[in-house]
């Protein structure tokens, strides 16, 4: 399912593997999806937004947050109009993920600032996300289909990196305001 344009990723390995989100460069919102000498993917942002375009072996996605009461982020294939999956978020920064053709997937963060995210499928932890700042270790934990774990993996890294932007925003506005006061 691949393109000439994802030809160069590697196919995402099996259950037991341990993945890394990274920063291209301290000022960008450009990231990489690794282990050891191999790059299984990478999530770049359009400006300052919420779109990114993500991409595997699997494919190539473009994800987009829209809402701020009841956020959800939608997935779509590049270059298409239709949804192929939709994480509606709570205001603890877990949610549902609902992937066409594979079902429901539940995702729970805990940490300060939301450092970790676990992604399950009913009852079985299939992906664990550790966040160190700009980094995140991925634990891939069960078995998933390619393009499940390829959205699963894109989604959550995005999630957190959104979170992230928002706390910070937060942060500086209460500043702002208190040093008004």
């Amino acid at each position: 399912m691949g393109s000439t344009l994802n030809a160069t990723l590697a196919s995402l390995p099996a259950a037991g593997g341990v993945l890394i989100w990274k920063s291209d460069s301290v000022s960008s919102r450009s990231f990489t999806l690794g282990a050891g000498a191999f790059e299984f993917g990478n999530l770049t942002f359009a400006g300052c937004g919420s779109l990114a375009t993500g991409r595997t072996a699997a494919g190539e996605w473009t994800l987009r947050r829209e809402g701020f009461v009841h956020p959800r982020v939608t997935v779509k294939r590049a270059g298409s109009n239709v949804p192929v999956a939709f994480l509606s978020l709570t205001m603890t920064g877990g949610g549902t993920a609902v992937i066409a053709g594979f079902g429901e997937y539940t995702l729970h963060t805990s940490g300060w600032m939301q450092q970790k995210l676990n992604c399950r499928r009913g009852e079985v932890d299939c992906l664990r996300f550790e966040r160190f700042g700009r980094k995140a270790a991925v634990h891939l934990l069960a078995p998933i289909a390619p393009q499940p774990l390829s959205i699963l993996l894109l989604l959550g890294w995005y999630t957190l990196l959104l979170a992230d932007e928002d706390a910070s925003t937060v942060a500086a506005t209460t500043a702002a305001l208190v040093a008004v006061m």
